[in-house]
């Protein structure tokens, strides 16, 4: 899509007011690099549009001062953005304003889901409670998911344990549904967008978001730009073979990283070690949730499995910094709740097998946004398309 250098720039100055807080004329001046007179005409035009207010400033000083300066933000009356993330367990929709804030959710549980027919009228019926009585505009609608996937074709194609489902429509079903302009990808490159737009990643060129729950993937961004594929299966660094003659895997290949680390693979060792010593019952079922309370209370086993854990999730690190000379490492998804209790262990043991360590250490820190990245991530698939100035016209800036 062609865009004017006018839509351009001013989708840009759009950007650095969601992104920013106290932002004022003055300010997008000398982080644009606009004129002041350019500045304050797309302004005016965000404005009229309904996007932006000028409120003043009543913590500036007062009058002692002078008049304050206009504070620019958000308005009220400015459009949202229906996101909608998919995983194997849950389907979590929700409203985001333009500064990538929750302002309405709702979820089913996968369990519910018999068929990809079902699928589809729950995700329409969910959806309709989403927007019920809503006045304002929506931008578009952003869907992240769980892979495989044909990102071009707007497919879901066969993700493993998902009740069987595949080759679900994703994309077309809700463009028919709403008429909207409708933006799909995988999950990882989702939450890798979210981190850099709005998140940690914002002044970064250069970094990777590692995903951890059922299994293991990335979404990488490279010299400011998310790295993609044509179907949208970059980043499945979980299918990366690290024995080769390790067990099969869904996939096809043999001894792959997400065998050896993901949660049901840290909760089932680290059940077996507390059944064996004790701690619990045989009987017992550890859930994800009480792993963490375990963990967090320092119990010894949940520690010891996180640590066979952290070993092989360093290999998933040295292989992203080698392969793509990136400078930090965001961890999310359901990983994040042992959050504090890794990141050192891991930073161990990716600096010490970095083919660049003799130049620089890498670190590992949480996502900005946690268990919620991923669906953050789909309402940024929207709004990069806004700050880009490439949504369809009657819905960009």
């Amino acid at each position: 899509m062609k865009v004017s250098s006018k839509t351009r720039r001013k989708a840009n100055l759009l950007k650095h007011i969601c992104i920013g807080s106290a932002v004022t004329r003055t300010s997008l001046v000398h982080k644009t690099g606009l004129s002041k007179m350019s500045v304050s005409n797309f302004i005016n035009e965000l404005g009229s549009d309904g996007y932006i207010i000028e409120t003043e400033n009543n913590n500036s000083g007062g009058a002692l001062q002078g008049r304050p300066p206009l504070v620019i933000d958000i308005s009220p009356a400015a459009p949202l953005v229906p996101a909608i993330y998919i995983s194997r367990n849950i389907c979590q929709l929700a409203l985001f304003n333009l500064k990538a804030k929750m302002v309405k959710y709702v979820y089913f549980e996968m369990s519910e889901v018999k068929s990809e027919e079902m699928l589809l009228l729950k995700l329409e019926s969910k959806y309709r409670e989403l927007v019920d009585g809503l006045t304002l505009p929506l931008l578009g609608i952003g869907i992240s998911s769980i892979g495989p996937i044909d990102r071009s074709k707007g497919i879901i194609l066969n993700p493993p344990d998902f009740n069987g489902l595949s080759n679900i429509s994703i994309q077309p079903f809700f463009a028919k549904l709403t008429g909207l302009p409708v933006y799909f990808d995988n999950n990882m490159s989702g939450a890798a967008l979210a981190e850099a737009i709005f998140g940690q990643g914002r002044d970064l060129l250069n970094f990777a978001y590692l995903g951890v729950s059922r299994g293991v993937a990335a979404g990488v961004i490279l010299n400011g730009n998310l790295i993609n594929g044509t179907t949208g299966i970059s980043g499945e660094i979980g299918h990366t073979s690290i024995k080769f003659d390790g067990p099969y895997c869904f996939c096809g290949n043999r001894g792959c990283l997400e065998l050896y680390t993901s949660i049901p693979v840290i909760i089932n060792k680290a059940q077996a070690l507390m059944s064996e010593a004790g701690i619990i019952s045989s009987e017992e079922v550890l859930t994800w949730e009480s792993f963490v309370n375990y963990a967090n209370n320092n119990e010894y086993y949940t520690l010891k499995a996180l640590d066979e854990f952290c070993e092989y999730l360093s290999i998933a690190i040295v292989n992203l910094v080698n392969m793509f000379d990136c400078d930090e490492v965001f961890l999310g998804h359901e990983i994040a709740m042992v959050s504090g209790l890794i990141e050192s262990k891991l930073v161990e043991y990716a600096n010490s097998r970095i083919f660049s360590r003799a130049m620089r250490a890498i670190s590992v820190r949480k996502s900005t946004f946690g268990e919620n990245a991923a669906l953050t991530g789909a309402a940024c698939f929207v709004l990069n398309e806004l700050f880009r100035g490439t949504l369809p016209q009657s819905c960009s800036v």
